[in-house]
């Protein structure tokens, strides 16, 4: 399985588990995926609802790469909440839990929603995306529009 084959199946799924290079890679475009079921709870209630489902739980064990799709909508508190449950689920104090994170969006679609307990800040304003990312690719080429609209 090639990358153009793993993001494609990223755009028409939901969650997609692939077998790539001997490395399990989840591929996401929910939040939904790592069980948290409602991210205005408390971290502490998020990370024990989680740690009680064995099948959310086993998701965040057995995974390598983590895919996050439709970057652009994950708020900066979504990022720094994925960090703290993948570290405290896995048992790691590495970044995400040392987890490998690939991110994949366009800044310029879906902001982040803002709600009571979430300023709907972009994921890159969060201060561990510096810390997450060293390598970023900025595509130029724009494919889903016609280049007149900008």
């Amino acid at each position: 399985m090639n990358v153009d084959s793993i993001i494609s199946s990223v755009m028409s799924h939901d969650t997609c588990k692939h077998r790539w290079f001997e490395t399990d890679v989840l591929c996401i475009d929910k939040v939904s995926f790592a069980g948290v079921q409602n991210s205005r709870m408390n971290v502490d209630s998020i990370i024990s609802s989680v740690m009680s489902r064995d099948t959310c739980k086993h998701r965040w064990l057995e995974t390598d790469v983590l895919c996050i799709d439709e970057v652009s909508q994950p708020s900066a508190k979504n990022i720094e909440l994925m960090n703290v449950l993948a570290q405290q689920v896995r048992g790691s104090i590495k970044l995400s839990g040392g987890l490998h994170v690939i991110c994949i969006g366009d800044f310029f679609q879906l902001p982040p929603t803002e709600n009571y307990v979430d300023k709907g800040r972009y994921c890159f304003e969060s201060i561990l995306w510096q810390h997450m990312f060293n390598h970023s690719v900025m595509l130029k080429t724009v494919y889903h529009q016609d280049p007149e609209e900008k």
